[in-house]
């Protein structure tokens, strides 16, 4: 059963939501998030009354309070996400790592016989700190994650000497290597 569902979602002043009845538009100073309410089924409805947004369900079955949930989480991260952006910071650890910029790529050397080059998709930016630094900011909070992780998933730290790309606050456990023998 969904606790946080039955809870309402407090409206900033700068957002303005526009419900359809096929989706949900939420507007704000970084753009505009829209999500296609048909994977939650119609037996939800969404409320706005005075700069609060409540979800309510028209069944009270299991099946329904766990998408009325979902919703609540999906239209709580699109709020977040077109009032202050949503932010992923990968870092590169080897050397002769580094990550370059231009205007539509992303090209990473890490390794490889040949750079790899990662194209920049709308509502994300990329952003180099250092050439070992990447941040990822976007409001879509999935789009953001998703393309972190497909980041990462190219050259994933390893365990010896944790050469990779990483998470900023990602902890590496290190393993140890082979010992001289005595």
């Amino acid at each position: 059963m969904s606790h946080l569902g039955n809870k309402e979602l407090l409206i900033p002043a700068t957002v303005t939501i526009v419900v359809l009845p096929q989706e949900i538009q939420i507007k704000g100073k970084y753009g505009i998030v829209t999500q296609d309410l048909t994977i939650c089924g119609s037996n939800l409805v969404i409320t706005i009354q005075m700069n609060y947004l409540s979800i309510t369900t028209k069944k009270n079955d299991s099946q329904t309070k766990a998408f009325q949930g979902l919703l609540w989480a999906l239209c709580k991260n699109m709020i977040i996400g077109v009032s202050t952006l949503f932010k992923k910071v990968l870092l590169l650890e080897g050397i002769g790592y580094k990550f370059t910029l231009t205007s539509t790529h992303l090209i990473l050397n890490i390794g490889y016989t040949h750079p790899i080059q990662i194209l920049q998709e709308i509502g994300i930016t990329f952003k180099l700190e250092s050439p070992i630094k990447l941040i990822i900011t976007g409001n879509d909070k999935q789009k953001v994650n998703s393309i972190a992780a497909k980041i990462r998933d190219i050259r994933k730290p390893e365990c010896y000497k944790g050469k990779g790309i990483r998470y900023e606050n990602e902890i590496i456990r290190r393993k140890v290597g082979k010992t001289g023998k005595k």
